[in-house]
């Protein structure tokens, strides 16, 4: 995994992928936004018909990124972007928060509760970017799509979130 630091992002929340069929998800950075943007990210793989062992990668990687987010960031909002161009599903969370590097110290038998959740984004993907700037952190990770999906992308955005978010001031 790298750590890039450099010049801002064109867009305050989010750097928009050249191609593909992205979804797009902003919410407030609150413990109900991890499940909520799993929600959506499941949602966007079937709508994709991405294969299974893609879709369960992509729900996981979302979780452990927002909850880094929802923990450590001090964000107020979260936003999720999520691309398929040919052989990679791309993922990018930002937020408006500080980029803190963690310690990661797990006990000697290996049960230790948090700290992981970076390492187990880097275990599922071609490149896992971490981009701290001036206005917040942008995490880019790199999912390889082993199979071609079940059938040809649609261009329609995928279902919306709960209604409890909804209503929260999710955009």
């Amino acid at each position: 995994m790298k750590t890039v630091t450099g010049r801002e992002p064109r867009s305050p929340l989010l750097i928009q992928p050249s191609q593909g069929n992205p979804a797009l998800c902003s919410v407030p950075a609150v413990a109900a936004a991890v499940p909520a943007l799993r929600c959506f990210a499941r949602v966007t793989a079937r709508l994709w018909r991405l294969p299974d062992e893609t879709e369960d990668a992509l729900c996981m990687i979302v979780t452990e990124l927002a909850t880094n987010c929802v923990l450590h960031s001090g964000s107020p909002h979260i936003a999720l972007l999520i691309a398929f161009t040919g052989n990679t599903v791309t993922v990018q969370i930002r937020d408006t928060g500080r980029w803190r590097p963690h310690e990661c110290h797990p006990t000697d038998n290996g049960n230790a509760e948090h700290g992981r959740g970076l390492k187990l984004v880097h275990a599922y993907v071609n490149t896992c970017t971490v981009l701290p700037t001036r206005s917040g952190t942008l995490v880019i990770a790199e999912i390889p799509l082993l199979r071609p999906p079940a059938i040809k992308l649609t261009k329609s955005p995928p279902a919306a979130l709960p209604d409890r978010l909804v209503g929260q001031g999710a955009s």
